[in-house]
């Protein structure tokens, strides 16, 4: 690929179609993307963009606003990813490009989700996934389900979580795409987590490993959610050893790539495996670490959980204070993701899950 895109941008000058050299310049910053190599990806869409503006060249401004807004989105920064990825929408309806269409649509809906905007996330993702259906699209289409499983997840319907993310395996399976599989299985793999089956927990991961040795494409978004899930996984076995190698790895992925959700995820669990060793000033700070964090990148969807750990160590503590302010804090956000369930149903399943009553009770003058 670098001799032929190479080859490529020569033909364009000799062409004198800076059209053309953005075309291809945008291949060589989706390939630095889809393999990890992000300070690259990320300074070349910044020039397409600027390169594209300047002589108004609509599909390439398109193409480099969807992937650069996506790097914003693995980033956490959500608000300049939702800005970049709307444009790129609106120039993907302008020029019918359903592709293109598709691609902004994934990456909002997911935006939206982290930002706790739930109604409007779900929304966005099942649009996506009816144009993905009625255009015989293979690409977005198997990599839907598992996404609206997430929202649902996050809402305490782990019944129809399970349901999105088994069928993201069959039709990521039947359409032979592997990275679909992969976060498919990665999903499935936390629902066993929860229903306490680990034998199956396990096998979904293994295979989640098999995938790894036959696919790179966008491998290193899709470890980081592989460790933090094993991480999570162990840690409900009471194996801590392992919980805490998993960590580790969470850790040093997230903060090469900077994946700050997931930094803040490493976070949390040690310092849930660090209250299971009884060690509460380190569970503490592991815990103020990730909130600062959460301040320069906010995620609602997690921090309110951040919070409830908070709440619970100062609860064990004796400092019923500091207790009752973070589970008040937790409760605020909470109350602001429920305002933004999508129906009422998935709104009174979110808030009467165990974790959430939780928090709604701690919060209690």
């Amino acid at each position: 690929m670098p001799l032929r895109t190479e080859e490529a941008l020569q033909a364009a000058d000799r062409a004198g179609s800076a059209a053309l050299r953005i075309e291809t310049s945008m291949l060589i910053a989706l390939k630095h993307l889809c393999y990890g190599e992000l300070s690259d990806a990320s300074a070349l869409m910044d020039q397409i963009i600027s390169s594209a503006r300047s002589i108004g060249y609509k599909p390439g401004l398109m193409g480099s606003l969807n992937w650069r807004g996506a790097l914003h989105f693995f980033q956490s920064e959500y608000e300049r990813g939702e800005t970049l990825l709307s444009e790129s929408y609106e120039l993907a309806s302008e020029l019918r490009d359903g592709f293109s269409l598709l691609v902004a649509l994934f990456f909002l809906g997911l935006l939206r989700g982290n930002l706790g905007r739930m109604s409007e996330a779900l929304t966005t993702l099942k649009s996506a996934i009816a144009m993905a259906g009625r255009n015989g699209d293979h690409f977005w289409f198997p990599r839907l389900p598992n996404c609206i499983g997430w929202i649902h997840r996050e809402l305490g319907d782990f019944s129809g979580a399970f349901e999105h993310d088994r069928h993201g395996v069959e039709v990521s399976r039947q359409l032979h795409v592997l990275e679909a599989e992969a976060n498919s299985l990665i999903n499935m793999g936390i629902d066993y987590t929860r229903e306490h089956a680990s034998e199956k927990s396990v096998a979904a991961f293994e295979r989640v490993e098999d995938i790894f040795h036959r696919d790179a494409w966008f491998r290193w978004r899709y470890n980081i959610r592989h460790q933090a899930a094993r991480s999570a996984h162990w840690l409900s076995q009471g194996d801590l050893e392992q919980a805490s190698q998993y960590a580790t790895r969470l850790f040093e992925m997230a903060d090469q790539f900077k994946a700050r959700k997931y930094i803040v995820v490493a976070h949390k669990l040690r310092t849930e495996i660090a209250l299971a060793k009884g060690a509460a000033a380190e569970a503490e700070t592991e815990l103020h670490a990730a909130l600062e964090l959460l301040r320069g990148y906010p995620v609602p969807i997690l921090e309110w959980k951040v919070l409830a750990v908070l709440g619970r160590l100062h609860s064990a503590g004796n400092d019923l204070a500091g207790a009752r302010n973070a589970f008040s804090r937790s409760a605020g956000i909470v109350q602001r993701i429920a305002d933004n369930a999508p129906d009422d149903k998935l709104r009174t399943t979110f808030l009467h899950s165990d974790e959430v009553r939780e928090v709604l009770s701690g919060s209690a003058p």
